[in-house]
């Protein structure tokens, strides 16, 4: 017990939390849920609560409109109703195999139940009492006989709140039509409002029912359940008076005494349709007693079989009907051919509603009379008329012909009473001719539905009256020619003439409109918009947001047939044959959608692409399925782009592009396509461009790997040449005293500046009388740096480097040194130039590696810091080295 009351309290805190759903498996800690965040109430409580909320495991349970638990047990096959918790308020028991019904383990707070579609043949005593809650409950298709055994007085005691009752038995189910009766019990639900039964109560309500003051829908229709009523008498619906819709369509009616509707104060729906017995002989009187009615829709469809001679419309059938208010009436399904002259004034000038549908009236006078005696009039339904039946359903056995008024009074649809003799009551016009007449509608019309009678005319010149047209259906019909003009349509902004063969519209077939949603599809425009190159046919529909084209033999699409639709968001060209996209849509700035499926399409334009490129900013989306696109060298770019933008196709992965050779391959494998269809276009012109980059590219390294490597030669013979260019002479013999200007050349790093003057100079110029080239006194000002370097070694006996860190970090001072070396192998016969004087000590690993080979293969000094007898001997040696003539100091 303790445990049930855990469980219990743990169901009642997650529906205070309001938990959004039921999962089937519980959270673990630290799980998300996938479908939502918990609120901060509901993050420490998160469970399953499947079963949680009935005893019955299978039932699934959750959360709805944030307050109700609803327990879902329907279509489990289960034969007993299981035990639910307290706190569920939704039950749904539908579809299972339950035969009895005592309302054991029902809580008291629940608010709905159903029980439809089960196997219920009684009640258990009282099973409602303690559902004071509840307000809807439905046992339609049940084997529940409307007999005191199974509806007893009491059957529904406890329903105090119950709003919602429907009774009616299964279709199939075989009873006897004698001694049953609407159950009394329901009498005493003195909340209810919608009640739906069968109709196998001969006699009527009766006094008891008197007390359903709140019963505004009554459903006796056979249509959705069982209905033999044969006779309404009129004390029918005598005590449930204030009812507001009321339905006995397909009922098997076959008389309704007169005045049985009269007292139906409230009426506001009444619906005798399919009750195919009755036929327009019974309209007087139920038009009689609607004049005494609030009653604003009446369904008359379908009085009449379905096969038989043509029906005939009398004033007299609707003649009470122009005292009533009526705003809706369907008339639909009744072989009307006919209609007495002054039948359709005898309608209500409240009236904005009429269909006509499934009749065997054509475009006939009667509509003129329409148009002129109905000034409210908002939508007109006149569809599938002379529409052919299924010979298995339709009945034929009627008996309901009826003699026609005098001729005199008839208009017939196809009779010489029309104008001109002709089908359509505006005579045909030619092309070239001015305005007939005009057109007059009824300034209120908005809608206007005239499709699927096979009209067969062309449409010509039209200039309607003032009028409030918004919407125009004339689809599946003959208007095979579209000349026009029709005008003065400005609010007209739904048309559709799709499915006419139409072979021909022309340029100004509607003026001065505002269409935006034009449908055209299924005709056979293709051969004349093939021929506007310059979009005159849709010159005037500057306003169309939606066109479709769709199966119109289109082969060829002129670039500018639509640049006047700067507001087109959708455009479909399915089902044409199409080879090329070639639409100019730069002008389409607001294009969402373009179908283009089923067509033959290959490719498209790279302008196309561009255009659509841009319109991806409005999240255009397009379809292309049904077409094979062309995987061939010529279009590997267009295959390219569409890879790229898979994202605006459709069904993108189940497109397909066709190889050269004939064979397909589908966009599902397109990164494969490509790289087999790029290998293919690979040519012998694209190798050998190829191979000449690769050995140009191969030459440029070796060139710059030679130039590299003899860098300094270059720069020495290049500033040698260009020494010998500005006249001066070439050493001829490095031997001869006179042919050297200096003895040395010092090279050397400004920051030792100190050393060479205090040290070198002193000791080499002054005391021995050595020629000595120093940049900082003797480079000739204005000259290159690299060309005074190059004379200065070229007109020295020799060049001394005084080695220093300072040395190695200066660029120009490593210059001076490969120049040197460049001298020495190039000037001087190999003899060798360079005289390195280590002024510091360096370890081997710091010396760079030219510097480092010199070192190896050539003698060098190391300048005596600290010995004074040392630096008299490195002095002497280092003249001796630079000159052996001059060796005595002066």
């Amino acid at each position: 017990m303790a445990q049930f009351e855990l469980i219990f309290g743990m169901i009642f805190l997650v529906g205070w939390l309001g938990v959004p759903a039921i999962t089937a498996q519980p959270f673990e800690e630290g799980d998300e849920d996938p479908d939502s965040q918990p609120s901060s109430k509901q993050s420490h409580v998160i469970w399953s609560l499947r079963s949680f909320c009935v005893s019955e495991p299978l039932c699934t349970c959750h959360i709805a409109n944030e307050n109700d638990l609803v327990a879902d047990c329907s279509n489990l096959d289960i034969e007993l109703v299981p035990t639910f918790r307290d706190n569920v308020t939704i039950i749904h028991l539908q579809r299972n195999r339950i035969t009895d019904f005592s309302g054991e383990g029902i809580p008291m707070t629940v608010r709905y139940i159903d029980l439809s579609d089960n196997r219920l043949q009684s009640f258990t005593r009282f099973p409602f009492v303690g559902m004071e809650q509840l307000e809807y409950l439905d046992l339609h298709g049940n084997h529940l006989q409307y007999t005191k055994d199974i509806y007893p007085d009491n059957v529904f005691k406890g329903l105090t709140s119950l709003k919602y009752l429907n009774l009616k038995l299964q279709h199939n189910m075989l009873f006897t039509l004698s001694n049953l009766h609407f159950p009394v019990s329901i009498s005493k639900l003195e909340k209810l409002e919608m009640l739906l039964l069968d109709g196998v109560d001969l006699v009527g309500f009766v006094e008891n029912f008197r007390m359903l003051t709140k019963l505004h829908t009554l459903d006796l229709s056979g249509q959705t359940g069982v209905c033999h009523l044969r006779t309404i008498p009129s004390n029918f619906f005598q005590n449930i008076s204030d009812i507001t819709k009321l339905d006995v369509s397909g009922c098997n009616i076959q008389k309704i005494e007169s005045g049985t509707f009269r007292n139906l104060k409230n009426l506001h729906t009444l619906n005798i349709s399919s009750n195919e017995c009755l036929t327009f002989r019974i309209l007087g009187n139920i038009t009689y007693d609607l004049q005494y009615t609030p009653v604003r829709v009446i369904d008359i469809s379908r009085l009449h079989c379905t096969f038989g001679p043509s029906t005939v419309l009398h004033k007299e059938d609707l003649a009470y009907l122009f005292y009533t208010k009526v705003t809706h009436i369907y008339i639909e399904s009744n072989r009307i051919a006919m209609l007495e002259t002054g039948a359709a004034k005898t309608l209500p000038t409240s009236l904005k509603f009429v269909s006509f549908s499934d009749n065997n009236l054509s475009f006939g006078r009667y509509y003129l009379e329409l148009m002129s005696v109905l000034p409210n009039i908002e939508v007109v339904y006149a569809t599938h008329q002379g529409r052919p039946h299924n010979l298995e359903t339709g009945r034929s056995d009627c008996n309901d012909w009826r003699a026609p008024p005098p001729s005199s009074k008839i208009t017939f649809s196809g009779s010489a009473g029309l104008i001109d003799c002709n089908r359509n009551p505006i005579r045909k016009v030619n092309h070239n001719s001015g305005v007939l007449a005009k057109f007059t509608v009824p300034y209120s019309l908005k809608e206007f539905y005239y499709s699927n009678n096979a009209m067969n005319f062309e449409i010509g010149s039209l200039d309607f009256k003032e009028n409030s047209l918004e919407v125009l259906d004339i689809s599946n019909n003959l208007f095979h020619s579209w000349k026009g003009p029709m005008s003065n349509l400005r609010k007209l902004h739904y048309v559709d003439l799709s499915h006419n063969y139409c072979t021909y519209i022309s340029e100004n077939f509607l003026i001065d409109n505002y269409v935006k949603t034009l449908l055209i599809q299924n005709n056979l425009l293709g051969l004349v918009l093939n021929k506007d190159k310059n979009g005159n046919i849709f010159r005037s529909f500057t306003n169309l947001e939606r066109l479709d084209l769709s199966t119109n033999h289109i082969y060829v699409l002129p670039s500018l047939l639509l640049k006047h639709q700067y507001k087109l968001q959708i455009l479909n060209l399915s089902n044409n044959a199409l080879g090329e996209f070639s639409l100019d849509l730069s002008e389409m700035k607001y294009l969402q959608y373009l179908d283009l499926t089923h067509n033959q399409i290959r490719s498209i334009g790279p302008d196309q692409r561009k255009q659509i490129d841009e319109l991806r900013k409005n999240n255009i989306t397009i379809n292309l399925q049904g077409n094979h696109m062309d995987c061939s060298c010529a279009e590997l770019e267009f295959i390219k782009w569409m890879s790229k933008n898979r994202d605006i196709f459709i069904n993108f992965y189940t497109y397909e592009c066709v190889f050269p050779n004939g064979t397909s391959a589908s966009f599902s494998n397109l990164d494969v396509t490509m790289i087999e269809l790029a290998k293919s276009c690979d040519s012998y012109i694209g190798i050998i461009a190829v191979f000449a980059s690769l050995i140009l590219l191969v030459l440029s390294f070796t060139i710059s790997g030679i130039v590299y490597r003899y860098r300094w030669k270059l720069r020495y013979l290049f500033y040698m040449a260009k020494t010998r260019y500005k006249g001066y002479a070439p050493v001829i013999n490095a031997e001869d005293e006179d042919d050297f200007k200096y003895d040395a050349f010092i090279s050397y790093s400004s920051d030792d500046l100190g050393f060479v003057k205090n040290e070198i100079l002193s000791n080499l110029e002054d005391e021995r009388g050595l020629r000595l080239c120093l940049h900082q006194r003797d480079f000739i000002p204005g000259m290159e740096i690299a060309q005074n370097i190059t004379n200065a070694i070229n007109q020295s006996r020799k060049t001394v480097v005084v080695l220093s860190r300072n040395y190695l970090n200066s660029y120009w001072c490593i210059y001076e040194f490969n120049m040197a070396r460049m001298e020495s192998i190039y000037a001087r016969d190999g003899n060798t130039v360079l005289l390195l004087i280590f002024y510091e000590k360096i370890p081997v690993r710091d010396l760079p590696f030219m510097i480092l080979d010199h070192t190896e293969n050539d003698c060098f000094i190391e300048y005596p810091d600290d010995d004074i007898h040392g630096k008299v001997v490195f002095w002497d040696k280092l003249a001796e080295c630079i000159s052996p003539r001059r060796t005595t100091s002066l």
